[in-house]
């Protein structure tokens, strides 16, 4: 049962319940919350939502703990000397404004920069606006939380297939093998694919006659409860790869028509990993020849077969080109666009293919430090001590706007360096719903909206880069009238930029509709009716995505609408967006990138410590609002009868569980309050302790 909150209120006004979802992780389960008086008393899993049927974890059952949290930021906070202290909205602007615009008449708008966080993929207009903003000043300092865990999935994508958001995931409810290398959906639901009832579904593949594997340096939860699990080195995943994609060519499992239809670079790529033999690779990996062989042939024989790796590949050192590698595997095999095997959804929205016509995403540009790719038009988190330090002609940082993030905690901070850079900053901001790390030492703190007062899609970027294995649309109206003194994202952006005297996304059009709407909003009943405002701007996307509008689709599907189903096949003939409309299997860059770093495999990493993040980990704005949630036992039966669900203590495993054993026996760990994280010993007990992988 979910705690009810102990706050006054009126328990003499009605009860009412509303269907929505959860937007804390990729899973987007379906919730029913209870209302009264505007304030949350239960919160249950939605029985009769069409994918996730009555599971939720404990993150979502118990967001009232958040939402009604007592510290939580519900008005601007305004820092004078060393502390924070409440301002108005008025003066918050106003000041921001102009300390905006002195800093861009000075230095120029590359001065300014913008950090996303994990939260903003979980609004389907918070991006948009935020590039509003972004337009206005004419930055192209954009960094994100995505650079920190999964952009080698993006550069990949890129690369391969013609488009960052052009992105791959097993068809789960067809394949006959799985393989998941660091990844650990039962505590995690993996990323870049929506897989609630993990358990359930992974068992669905062994009833069925199919094999699930999994690959990772400690005996992760997941394999407690289903399929195999092997071992292998933190940080070594891309020798295993290059190995297991070399055996499949020795043993001739490689789908010549297809490649020869849809794909350039075979003798490339079958040139560059002869050298890596199973047994070479066994020596770094510890994954013993034989071992990989089998699996390689188990792999082949397969009606249908898909590799796929989560945070714990993604955050390695290697982790672009084991994905890259890992992504030829799945296509030279055949198993790319093939049932059962790696495929690539339709998104709501033909996402990938607007973004190229509109000039986004496009290749080559670099970072001022380190000389690294900017992917998805973002630059690296890693870079930003540096861009704040390192003086340069219009392009050092001064400014810094944070969206629903904390890198001083998500972010590379060694020494505190990346804190004492933020705090030479001239301007920071921080946009989130607690005084965070960053929060702290902001100059300025603006509260938002919880995902229980705003209307929404169910993930935004899941839906429209299509990475839904069963395709559907949910939209749902706010469940909570959020505080008078907190303001929508769209206003506060369009407020900066109008205080700084810029013409949102740079545009003096859009600035006039920006301020016929400011207009409208004085006459509430014409801004119900023609005003902009979420619920409009999103029925866009209803409209493309359902043809419906959004209070259509809510009244006909308060639960979800399913849209049609998958159908692999069309992705090879009508979706790449390469230049030659062929997969390019062996990109020059990537290729020369592996060539230098594996040259010899005594680059490889060796007893030192190696730490490895959990794809839960995220030290962002969704574990500071975490962290006000009282930690619960891992109960494994939670994994597989969604029915657990009616005793909270048995729902099943989201951010913290206790129970982590390492390969040597079994263990009690330490529970990590941001991620349900614990330390344990090496797989190979050599005292190293790792980080359990997402």
């Amino acid at each position: 049962m979910s705690k009810v909150s102990n706050a006054s209120g009126d328990r003499t006004a009605p009860l009412s319940t509303h269907h929505t979802f959860c937007r804390i992780c990729e899973a987007s389960c379906g919730l029913r919350v209870e209302v009264r008086d505007n304030r949350v008393t239960r919160i249950r899993p939605d029985d009769e939502h069409p994918i996730t049927k009555g599971y939720a974890c404990v993150k979502g059952i118990r967001f009232d703990e958040v939402q009604h949290a007592p510290d939580r930021v519900i008005r601007p906070l305004k820092r004078s000397g060393d502390e924070l202290g409440p301002t108005t909205w008025d003066t918050a602007i106003v000041e921001i404004g102009q300390r905006l615009r002195a800093i861009i008449d000075e230095h120029g708008p590359q001065s300014v920069g913008f950090y996303i966080g994990n939260p903003c993929g979980f609004s389907t207009t918070m991006p948009i606006f935020l590039n509003g903003l972004a337009g206005a000043i004419g930055t192209k300092k954009v960094f994100s939380v995505g650079s920190l865990d999964c952009n080698n999935k993006f550069r990949v994508s890129q690369e391969m297939y013609g488009s960052p958001f052009t992105l791959t995931f097993p068809d789960i409810k067809n394949t006959k093998f799985l393989m998941m290398i660091g990844a650990n959906p039962a505590v995690s639901h993996t990323s870049v694919m929506q897989l609630p009832h993990p358990i359930t579904e992974l068992k669905a593949i062994e009833a069925r006659g199919g094999k699930v594997v999994f690959l990772n340096p400690r005996r992760i939860e997941t394999a407690k409860a289903v399929g195999e699990h092997h071992f292998i080195r933190p940080g070594t995943d891309v020798f295993f790869l290059l190995s297991f994609l070399r055996e499949l060519l020795e043993i001739g499992a490689v789908d010549h028509d297809k490649v020869g239809r849809h794909m350039a670079g075979l003798e490339d790529i079958a040139a560059m990993v002869y050298p890596w033999t199973p047994d070479k690779t066994a020596e770094v990996t510890r994954v013993p020849a034989q071992t990989l062989r089998a699996l390689a042939r188990q792999y082949a024989q397969a009606d249908s077969a898909s590799l796929f790796c989560s945070t714990g590949v993604n955050q390695g050192g290697f982790g672009t080109l084991a994905f890259w590698i890992l992504e030829v595997i799945n296509a030279v095999s055949g198993n790319l666009d093939r049932k059962g095997g790696s495929v690539v959804s339709r998104g709501a929205i033909d996402m990938p293919r607007l973004a190229k016509r509109g000039g986004l995403f496009r290749r080559g540009r670099k970072s001022r430090f380190g000389n690294l790719p900017v992917v998805a038009d973002t630059l690296p988190a890693t870079t930003l001590a540096d861009e704040i330090l390192t003086p340069g002609e219009g392009q050092q940082l001064k400014a810094l706007f944070v969206a629903a993030g904390n890198p001083i905690l998500s972010a590379p901070n060694p020494g505190g360096r990346l804190t004492e850079a933020f705090k030479k900053l001239d301007l920071l901001v921080s946009l989130d719903l607690f005084r965070s790390e960053t929060a702290e030492i902001s100059h300025f703190v603006l509260p938002g909206p919880t995902f229980l007062e705003r209307p929404d899609l169910q993930m935004a970027f899941q839906l429209m880069s299509g990475t839904q294995p069963r395709r559907y649309m949910q939209y749902t109206d706010p469940v909570l009238t959020m505080p008078d003194t907190v303001r929508d994202e769209w206003w506060v952006f369009s407020e900066i930029a109008r205080a700084a005297g810029l013409p949102f996304y740079g545009s003096r059009i859009v600035e006039a509709l920006f301020d016929l709407n400011r207009r409208a909003a004085k006459r509430p009943a014409i801004h119900e009716r023609f005003g902009l405002n979420h619920k409009r701007l999103i029925g866009l996307f209803t409209l493309l995505g359902s043809g419906m509008t959004p209070s259509r689709l809510a009244k006909r599907y308060p639960h979800g609408r399913m849209l049609k189903p998958n159908r692999p096949g069309w992705f090879l003939k009508r979706g790449l967006l390469t230049e030659d409309g062929r997969v390019e299997l062996a990109p020059v860059d990537l290729t020369k990138h592996l060539l230098d770093r594996l040259h010899d495999h005594r680059s490889t990493p060796d007893n030192r410590r190696i730490g490895l993040q959990n794809e839960a980990q995220r030290h962002d704005a969704d574990a500071v609002l975490l962290e006000r949630v009282e930690p619960v036992a891992f109960d494994p039966g939670a994994l597989v009868d969604p029915e657990h669900h009616r005793d909270r203590r048995t729902v099943d495993v989201g951010v913290q569980q206790s129970d982590t054993r390492s390969s040597r026996g079994e263990s009690d760990g330490e529970v990590d309050r941001h991620g349900g994280l614990a330390h344990t010993p090496l797989a190979r007990g050599d005292g190293d302790r790792v980080v359990d992988t997402g």
